[in-house]
Order: structure tokens, then sequence, then C-alpha cells
């Protein structure tokens, strides 16, 4: 591999030849953890080549940390020439392949049909995992081959509409309005959960805004309607190609008191995986990182904030419930501290999810999600179930104790406690997208 003086030389031959453009950019800043940016050397090739290779970089990991299935956002700078390349076209590919990826240019997505040429600045939504220590190499090209990896697809019939990635499908109604109306995996199976509207503030409508539908990333938010004109609920979703985490902002004003259930009692889930729900059920240090859904008599199973307000007890950021056996379950993660707020004379408390159990009988679950005034962004990661009876059904399945190494790969609730999601981090200052 070429040594980083040789590389720096042959971006100054390049620029003195005129023939290349620039890519610059930084890898996702990981605020919870602290952890540094990587360190990026990126180059960019001239015009289209005989295989068709547009640009190439590279990114070096010098921590010594595997960052796997990381979302990414880089500026390019690309010479195309004088030959109209279609944006439809414009693929990215790293060590493992094709990766999913799309373009905007000035802020705008770029459609499949929208034609560029000459000198061109993009900045690119990609996927990769850079392993540790070592040198990531990617390249932009041009193929009219469909994508090998699974696009964000949406699908639209009446007032039904249907997302769908490779991993799950979320189905929104607008003739039935629910922050979701289904959730379930693609490969089949029951839908996790069904929402319950406090009583007498059930909507009366709602109406669908998509800000971005695809290829690798769709993002649509539901307003509601309701018969008194002060209420208010919105809900935003994130959806990634072949990403099983679930971005989710909502902002809300549905009176004092007020809280939505996501009732998961169909689910019959068994088991809580959550580090700090034991100090609710035992009132002392230490305990078991996984226990039943039975509830204990004081406090919620689980109590989710954002880990910097981390203020009340038996409280924590994540939590994953699922069914001994079963290849599935359903996690919720508190991410984004600085996405949390509430208007003065509302308790930051009262924002905070809580996943509450029966105290005789295991199973009957729901997630409170309390509504009277604020906002806040958390997220549905649902990754194959833990137990270790499945713990070796995908090949990227990390077990409950391996959660906290950092690694993402089907459980990324715990990192991503105060991480970098798709509007900048909590620190500020990269261009981390998730």
């Amino acid at each position: 591999m070429p040594s980083e003086r040789t590389r720096r030389g042959a971006v100054r031959r390049t620029r003195r030849a005129g023939r290349s453009g620039h890519l610059a950019g930084g890898i996702a800043h990981r605020a919870a953890a602290g952890f540094a940016p990587l360190a990026i050397l990126l180059l960019a090739s001239s015009a289209p080549r005989a295989a068709e290779v547009l640009g190439r970089f590279s990114i070096s990991e010098p921590l010594g940390i595997r960052w796997a299935d990381e979302w990414l956002e880089r500026d390019l700078r690309l010479d195309l020439g004088r030959r109209p390349t279609p944006a439809g076209a414009l693929r990215l590919r790293g060590p493992e392949g094709g990766l999913p990826a799309q373009f905007y240019r000035e802020g705008r997505l770029l459609g499949d049909s929208d034609l560029l040429e000459g000198t061109i600045e993009l900045r690119a939504l990609f996927r990769a995992t850079v392993e540790a220590g070592k040198t990531a190499e990617f390249e932009i090209v041009e193929d009219r081959n469909p994508p090998a990896w699974p696009r964000v697809r949406v699908e639209e019939k009446g007032d039904r509409t249907a997302v769908s990635n490779g991993v799950f499908e979320i189905e929104l109604d607008r003739g039935a309005p629910l922050p979701w109306n289904s959730l379930r995996p693609t490969s089949g199976g029951p839908s996790l959960g069904r929402f319950v509207w406090p009583p007498a503030k059930e909507p009366t409508g709602c109406r669908d805004s998509w800000i971005e539908r695809g290829p690798a990333r769709a993002i649509v938010r539901r307003i509601f309607r309701f018969e008194d004109p002060e209420l208010r609920y919105e809900i935003e979703f994130d959806i990634r190609a072949g990403d099983p985490w679930i971005d989710i902002s909502e902002r809300y004003a549905l009176g004092r008191g007020a809280a939505i259930v996501l009732d998961l009692r169909d689910l019959d889930l068994r088991v809580v995986y959550h580090l700090y729900a034991y100090n609710a059920r035992t009132f002392g240090a230490g305990g078991p990182e996984e226990d039943s859904t039975l509830e204990p008599p004081q406090h919620p199973i689980a109590t989710l904030g954002p880990i910097w307000r981390d203020i009340w007890f038996g409280g924590g950021p994540f939590a994953y419930l699922y069914r001994p056996g079963e290849n599935w379950g359903i996690g919720f993660a508190a991410v984004r501290g600085s996405e949390w707020d509430a208007p003065d004379g509302i308790p930051l408390e009262s924002q905070n999810l809580e996943i509450h159990g029966d105290r005789t009988v295991e199973g009957r679950v729901v997630l409170h999600m309390p509504a009277d005034a604020g906002k806040r962004r958390w997220a549905a990661p649902w990754p194959r179930s833990p137990s270790r009876r499945c713990a070796e059904c995908s090949p990227a399945w990390r077990k409950p104790s391996q959660w906290r190494e950092g690694g993402r790969g089907h459980a990324r609730m715990i990192v991503k406690s105060t991480d970098d999601l798709p509007r900048g981090t909590e620190a500020g200052g990269d261009t981390g997208s998730r």
C-alpha cells in the first residue's frame, strides 16, 4: 500500500496537471463514547476511464476500532468531462463491494434521470465498514446495472404507503391515522406492536410529507389533525437501506398527562435486556443484564432518556425486548439529547419513554410515550433476538455481552445513545450522517 508521502505527492502532481477533483469530508463523530474522527485521505481521479471509474478515495482508521455499517457523508468533486452521466448510474464501491449510497447536488437529492457533466461537486451518503487499523479504498463508478444492495422502496396504494428496506416493512395508512400502522420483518412475521391514542384525543386525519424517497434513505414526516386545533402531534421516520435502525423524531402537544401507548402484549415478550433496569427491581448495584418482563413494585421495567439526563432511579438510554427461542425482537433507544426538550412548566422527566409490564404475568408489555408537550428523538432498533439459542442466527449478530464493545452490527442501541445521527452530532462540526 502506498505510503502517506507517496499519496500526498500524487495529489500534488494531479493538481498541477489539472486533471483531478477533490473529495473532502470526515468520518462520523462518536459523541457518546468520545471517539475522535478518523483520519482521511481523499483522492479523486479525472474523467471516466475504460472501467467507468469516476473517482477514488480512501479512509484510514488510526484508533484500533472497527467501524461497522457506519452511515457517512462525503463531499466529492469530480471531473466527468463532456459526456453526460445519468445520476441514477452513480455507484459507490468499497472493500465489500457495492455500498448503499445516494447523491446530492447543492442540497438536492439527485434523481435517476438527472444528467451530470463537466466538473461537479456532489455529496454522497453511504454505508461502509472500516476495519480497525486498516485503510479502506472506495470508488465512485458509473454502472447502468441495478445496484446489488436492497434499495429503500416506497409503494403507495390509495391511503396506504408501504416502505421497505430489505430488513423490515413499515405501513402508513392515512385512513387509520396512527404513528405507524404495522411494522414487520420483510421475511414475514407479526406486526411489532399497535398504537393507542390518549382517551378523547384521537386524530381526525393526517398527511404525509416526504423529504426523501430513497434509494438509500427515505424520510417521511406524518402530521396529524385533531378536532381541537390546540392539539399537535408530528412524527418523522428516517429509514435506511438494509438497516434495522429506525430513527424517530416527535413533536407533540396533546395536553398535560396525555400519553401514547405502543401495545406489545400480543408479542408475549418475556425478556428485557437493559443495563439499568435491575436497580429498579433490586434497589442495589449490579444484577443480571437480562431479566423477566414482570414489573417491579415501585418503577417501570425500564425508563429511557438521553444518557446525560440519567437522573431518575433506574434510568438508561436503551432497552431490548424479545422472546427466547425466536429470531426477532424490538428495541428502544433514546438518542440525541439536544433534541429532547419541553416548554416551561413541563418537567423534563415527563418526556422519558417507559416500558411497563404486569406485576404477576410475564409478557404483558407496553411502551408508554408521554405526549403532554415537547419534542424528543429516539429509535426502534430491532435486530435478531439475543437469546443464546439464536445468537448465531445471523453472522452479524452480537451477543449482549458484546454490545458495549462499540461495534454496531445489528445491535447499535448502546453506542447510539447520544450519537451522530442524520443532522450532525451533538458536539457539532462534522458531517456524520447518523
